[in-house]
């Protein structure tokens, strides 16, 4: 049986951050120096990134990782939240 993400809404905002962001799989994966496919696992709940990882993807994508694992709302300007 897969891995799922244990957060819900996770998967959904990880690949909304990086669409915002207008960047591919790939072009996310060249960055992070990580591989393409992972992040798809990532993004389809068959694997579970660490908490670095997360954090590494916040970045990227110029969203709090308070944001990614479900706490408020993303602003038009990525990266800000609100309450």
């Amino acid at each position: 049986m897969p891995k799922t993400l244990p957060i819900p809404g996770l998967i959904r905002r990880l690949a909304q951050a990086r669409e915002r962001r207008g960047l591919t799989q790939r072009a996310a994966a060249r960055i992070l120096e990580c591989h393409h496919t992972w992040i798809g696992q990532i993004e389809r709940g068959e694997s579970v990134p660490t908490t670095a990882w997360l954090a590494r993807f916040a970045g990227l994508y110029l969203v709090s990782l308070d944001w990614l694992v479900g706490g408020g709302e993303l602003s038009m300007d990525y990266g800000t939240v609100s309450p």
